[in-house]
């Protein structure tokens, strides 16, 4: 994801959080797919805030990093990084107890989730920026909160994780499984931001 392309999806991420999470004690207001699309699309984006914290600025080539997360826990990143004509990653991650936090849990609108497991992030954009991101896990722990105000919810999973972001002329979006659910939402479309 490039920095305007993160930029985006952090803000697709707060709307998405705004807009599914009205009440985690009213499982007819917030239903389990809400609630799987905020957690899988946060682990997403706290996955490519991992990268642009600690790889994107090396160069191109083989990495190997160990870095703290930051809300504490570890995270090592191996793979491949390569800019020439576009972006292309192949990176595995092997989180140890990797905690961060999207907007403010207490401050009653963001998620906060601790990751343990390993996954694989796979990102293939051409020079214009257009192009996919994928993580796949074939059991990846998440465990934290969700809070919408004045509402909180507990997340406790264990289990496979697969999604992809997907960034054309007109749209982004993201669709895929969290413990084989399905989980999806369009981030922004041709008439703007969301």
């Amino acid at each position: 994801m490039t920095t305007r392309g993160s930029t985006r999806a952090l803000t697709a991420f707060f709307v998405l959080a705004f807009a599914l999470a009205p009440g985690c004690d009213r499982p007819d207001d917030f239903p389990q797919f809400a609630r799987d699309a905020i957690v899988a699309y946060g682990t997403f984006v706290g996955v490519v805030s991992l990268y642009l914290d600690h790889v994107a600025m090396l160069p191109d080539g083989q990495q190997d990093i160990e870095a703290d997360c930051p809300s504490g826990g570890k995270v090592s990143i191996l793979g491949t990084t390569s800019s020439q004509g576009g972006m292309s990653l192949e990176l595995d991650y092997v989180f140890d107890q990797c905690a961060f936090e999207l907007g403010s849990v207490s401050g009653g609108s963001g998620v906060a989730l601790e990751l343990e497991g390993s996954l694989h992030y796979s990102v293939s954009y051409d020079a214009s920026g257009l192009g996919t991101e994928s993580v796949h896990s074939e059991e990846l722990s998440v465990k934290g909160d969700v809070a919408e105000y004045p509402d909180q919810c507990g997340i406790d999973l264990k289990c496979a994780y697969n999604l992809t972001y997907v960034a054309t002329e007109i749209s982004t979006s993201f669709y895929g499984d969290l413990c084989d659910r399905p989980v999806s939402a369009a981030l922004t479309h041709e008439a703007g931001e969301p």
